[in-house]
């Protein structure tokens, strides 16, 4: 289904994950831009991939944010969000 948890180093906290990643998500998806949004997924993705631990499989822990799956329609995407955006609170 997804891919997994990972576990991302302290310096890439809701700080720098980054916020402006998060934004253009956001924004994109707000606006209807499917491709402006599947290119700031893509990239938020990327940077939770490249700069993240996968955990393995049989690893179950709290998370402070979920990602949706990769391909995920923008309509899966706001139904995940709510209210809340990617980052609640």
């Amino acid at each position: 289904m997804g891919d997994g948890q990972y576990e991302l180093p302290d310096d890439l906290d809701r700080v720098v994950v980054p916020v402006e990643l998060v934004e253009e998500v956001e924004v994109a998806l707000h606006a209807s831009d499917e491709a402006a949004f599947r290119s700031a997924l893509d990239g938020l993705m990327g940077v939770v991939r490249g700069r993240g631990a996968r955990l393995p499989d049989d690893s179950l822990l709290p998370s402070d944010v979920v990602l949706p799956p990769p391909g995920a329609s923008m309509q899966e995407v706001a139904d995940l969000l709510g209210e809340d955006g990617l980052v609640p609170g």
